[in-house]
């Protein structure tokens, strides 16, 4: 293996010295350029530098843990290769509408690394094919403010979170969109990415953000794991990641067939969206669970043959409270099986069920044999009362005509008297 690649690998044993060491023997012609943070936190200021210059395109960039932490603040900054939390713990901050172009990343090297890339017009480009977070320690990326991160030749490359080889221990990643969970939540920022993956270590996609349709599209994999912690977030993309699904708060919307992943799903609070307008047939991996303790489960059915199901593979389903809304549905009185293939023991009942017409239909939900049923019933309309007939309206008419004039005649007998 040749050392330009070589550097791009993550190493368990990679740490401050060697780590110093083997960079500065990269490729003839490449400077190591160091952070020092001595003259404050400007990026671009000579006197934070071990190279007294910032940057070129040319410098493999190391920032370790220093009193200063990096800021890049307007303005185009470059790097042959990043590396961010290799020693101790340190972080850079790109903002304000800032660039930064460099041939590869690796944040938590070592150490414990952190970049936040916000504000709109800023942007991240990684023009190598993979972007290491938490490569054989603790990595995470932050992407917020409609700030923009790119990984390989347009967006087509691929974020590592966690190791990416046996061996590293306690290593993780965390994509977080808009803010780090338990942090109040921002506007989302941009992940051109086409892939998101985790393969030996801890992988987490954090969405903790203000937007009100936000769509993600790369493909999550490995054993990776998703959280849903506010704003409302569309899953498009064809994700088969193993980590469980974990909806907190917000909304998360389920818009393609493998949205989910194929781990268990979590429903705590907020909103879980399966298929929207359209019916969709949601399929979980191998003994996956699903588990809804709170928030809302939004189905939507169209007809008694087209209907959003969540098909599972020998998991149990477990229901101890929660909504089930069908809010845009077009009723069909019918039995629906919209949960299938669970563990036999699966049980439990929604607190209620919501957006129907009551006076229209009975829903009920019940689960039996693993299968979770909706019936709906067509609720009938009230007997109309029939009209009496035409004759005898007329001699009901002329029956209480007789009945006055026999009063008013007893009425005037008895004044004459």
């Amino acid at each position: 293996m040749k050392l330009h690649a070589f550097l791009r690998t993550p190493i368990p044993y990679f740490r401050s010295g060697l780590c110093v060491a083997l960079l500065a023997a990269h490729d003839a012609g490449a400077a190591s350029n160091t952070w020092k943070g001595s003259g404050g936190a400007d990026w671009f200021a000579p006197a934070n530098w071990s190279l007294a210059a910032s940057p070129t395109a040319s410098d493999v960039v190391l920032v370790p843990n220093t009193a200063n932490n990096p800021l890049i603040s307007g303005g185009a900054a470059y790097a042959l290769a990043l590396y961010v939390g290799y020693s101790g713990t340190s972080s850079l901050t790109i903002g304000s509408g800032a660039s930064l172009t460099t041939g590869a990343t690796t944040i938590g090297s070592g150490g414990v690394g952190t970049i936040l890339i916000t504000d709109d017009g800023t942007t991240f480009t990684n023009t190598g094919a993979s972007f290491n977070v938490g490569s054989s320690r603790t990595g995470t990326v932050t992407v917020a403010k409609g700030a923009a991160l790119t990984v390989g030749t347009k967006g087509a490359g691929t974020i590592f979170l966690g190791a990416t080889i046996t061996g590293v221990p306690n290593s993780s990643g965390t994509l977080n969109i808009g803010a780090a969970a338990g942090s109040a939540a921002v506007a989302p920022g941009i992940v051109n990415a086409g892939t998101v993956t985790s393969s030996f270590g801890t992988g987490l996609v954090n969405f903790n953000h203000t937007g009100t349709a936000y769509s993600f599209g790369a493909a999550i994999t490995g054993t990776s794991s998703v959280v849903q912690n506010a704003g409302v977030t569309i899953l498009t993309g064809a994700n088969t990641y193993t980590g469980p699904t974990t909806i907190k708060a917000g909304t998360l919307q389920a818009r393609s067939s493998s949205a989910l992943g194929a781990g268990s799903i979590g429903l705590l609070g907020g909103v879980l969206d399966l298929g929207g307008a359209d019916a969709l047939t949601l399929t979980l991996g191998t003994g996956a669970n699903v588990v809804v303790s709170n928030g809302t489960l939004a189905m939507n059915i169209l007809s008694s043959g087209s209907y959003d199901r969540l098909s599972g593979n020998g998991g149990k389903f477990t229901i101890t409270s929660g909504i089930l809304d069908l809010t845009g549905s077009t009723l069909t009185a019918g039995s629906y099986q919209v949960f299938t293939g669970f563990d036999a023991a699966s049980s439990g009942g929604f607190t209620s069920i919501l957006g129907y017409n009551v006076s229209q239909y009975d829903v009920g939900f019940s689960f039996t044999g693993g299968i979770g049923t909706l019936n709906i019933v067509a609720v009938p309309e009230p007997s109309a009362v029939p009209e009496p007939p035409a004759s005898a309206v007329a001699i009901s008419f002329l029956l209480g005509v007789m009945v006055l004039l026999r009063r008013r005649a007893l009425a005037g007998g008895a004044g004459g008297s």
